[in-house]
């Protein structure tokens, strides 16, 4: 089987194509041969060695795939083997083979392709629980999505759209025109604009939701445009990455010395709340993994629906994999940056 191994911490450069033996299932888990491996922002963060769960290098990464059962371990007999399914995957997901337990796969429904499958369990379950789990959103409330034209954005749009929710989203300028036609009713220039002056011209009240992914000031920044009542869910701390191929300790160090300590005070009077999301310790609890496949199923009913439909922007070969990092840390991507194995 075919792996994308990164061989120490640093820039893409770093990323391996590697061959090994194939592997066999345990019991409760299934064999997928992958078609599609999505690559999230946790991976970029794992290479660059910010990513504290990772497991250290040389290590293998990847949080979802998509691809056909070939094989199944004692235990599993509701899935059969030529299934077509998409899964979370706890690290190791840079294969073209892989073993994963029975609770974090799920079949896809007639009509689901395979790459708009890979683009799904990831981004879909951070911006679900985010909005619906923690978030709570209702009608008519006004939500601010960090990195709208990302994965996780894109999702939290369509998501925020199908609850007709107010949406503001910043993103670069090039974004703004697919974001309005995705339903964002005012897209913002983060790169030329203070973020928080324009929110506040706009809704001089607040808003009552921030889907925050980027850590840093920003923290504060947000809570600062939260109306009574709001929400803020923190899911990433991506400024850590920002402009960077590889770690640095003068960024790590400055980035937390801006997150000011919560001060529950804080929350009391202003009616605030502060919400934190970690998809993979979701995974590590035993008693969610209900939890994961429940929303997993609704997910795709909701693409049956017409609801959502998974945005795949660009699919880069393993061998190319480093492009791949380098095309999301450019802010490239409008939607899913994927892998595919390269030809045996």
């Amino acid at each position: 089987m075919q792996q994308v191994v990164i061989s120490k911490h640093g820039a893409p450069g770093v990323l391996e194509h590697m061959v090994y033996d194939d592997i066999e299932p345990e019991a409760g888990e299934v064999r997928i041969k992958v078609a599609f491996v999505g690559v999230n922002f946790a991976d970029i963060m794992a290479r660059m060695g910010l990513y504290p769960a990772a497991p250290p290098p040389p290590c293998v990464v990847g949080y979802e795939v998509s691809g056909t059962i070939e094989a199944v371990g004692e235990g599993v007999d509701d899935l059969a083997v030529g299934t077509e399914v998409c899964a979370l995957t706890r690290f190791g997901g840079y294969s073209s083979k892989l073993c994963v337990p029975r609770d974090f796969v799920v079949e896809i429904p007639r009509g689901m392709r395979l790459d708009v499958a890979a683009a799904l369990p990831v981004q879909y379950l951070t911006a679900y629980f985010a909005l619906h789990d923690l978030a709570n959103l209702k009608p008519n409330e006004t939500v601010l999505i960090h990195a709208a034209a990302g994965g996780v954005g894109l999702a939290a749009v369509e998501l925020a759209r199908h609850r007709k929710a107010r949406i503001l989203g910043t993103a670069s300028p090039r974004k703004h025109e697919m974001l309005e036609d995705l339903g964002v009713h005012h897209p913002i220039d983060y790169r030329n604009q203070d973020y928080e002056e324009v929110v506040r011209s706009i809704c001089p009240e607040g808003v009552d939701i921030v889907l925050d992914p980027l850590g840093g000031p920003n923290w504060q920044k947000n809570r600062r445009l939260l109306r009574p009542f709001g929400r803020h869910v923190m899911y990433g701390v991506s400024h850590l990455a920002a402009g960077r191929t590889k770690r640095s300790l003068l960024r790590v160090l400055s980035t937390f010395g801006t997150m000011k300590k919560l001060s529950p005070v804080a929350l009391m009077q202003k009616s605030h709340s502060a919400l934190g999301l970690n998809l993979l310790a979701l995974a590590d609890d035993p008693g969610s993994h209900g939890r994961i496949q429940d929303a997993l199923e609704h997910l795709m009913t909701l693409f049956v629906e017409h609801v959502i439909d998974p945005r795949v922007d660009v699919i880069f070969p393993f061998s190319e994999a480093h492009l791949a990092h380098k095309y999301i840390q450019d802010r490239k991507n409008l939607g899913k940056v994927l892998l595919v194995p390269d030809p045996d």
